[in-house]
């Protein structure tokens, strides 16, 4: 019993020995999102952009209603980066959505995207764990390309009301 108890500590000591270097890592990880995410705040944008495409979830999980895996129905859950409005705040976000899929014998990969996403779960960024946190950081280029798109979009339609509204004179 005591060597398994030895072995158990010797195998923790890289742990321990990391255990510091990985909280304060974290620590600046933290600090460097919140930074980012007041900047945007500062622009006072007002938009929400998330990132939806291919290969851009922070992470992916498919799960069967009732863990039944021949109902031919599934949802793959993937946990997307954006940016939006949270309670009264703007913030860095990860949400949780749903795709809901179905198996087709037709298609060689069996499963197909069947109906509409819907979203499950929305939280700040800076409340998610340390590895959504820090897979959320290569993909902030492109959320911030995403931002800028939305708010060209908005600008786009305040300036079409605006002639439909001068047409009306």
């Amino acid at each position: 019993m005591t060597a398994g108890v030895l072995l158990m500590s010797d195998l923790l000591k890289p742990l321990q020995a990391l255990a510091p270097r990985i909280n304060a890592a974290s620590d600046d990880l933290s600090q460097s999102l919140a930074s980012i995410e007041q900047q945007i705040n500062d622009l006072s944008l007002g938009v929400e952009a998330w990132l939806i495409e291919d290969h851009q979830a922070l992470s992916s999980e498919i799960v069967w209603p009732d863990n039944d895996r021949d109902s031919g129905y599934r949802f793959q859950h993937e946990q997307e980066l954006g940016y939006g409005r949270h309670g009264d705040a703007w913030a860095l976000l990860v949400r949780t959505v749903a795709y809901p899929q179905s198996s087709r014998q037709n298609n060689p990969q069996g499963w197909e995207y069947d109906g509409e996403p819907f979203e499950l779960e929305r939280k700040p960024l800076l409340r998610s764990s340390r590895s959504i946190r820090a897979r959320a950081v290569d993909r902030l280029p492109a959320l911030v390309n995403a931002i800028r798109d939305e708010a060209s979009k908005v600008i786009e339609a305040v300036e079409r009301a605006r002639q439909v509204a001068d047409s009306l004179k």
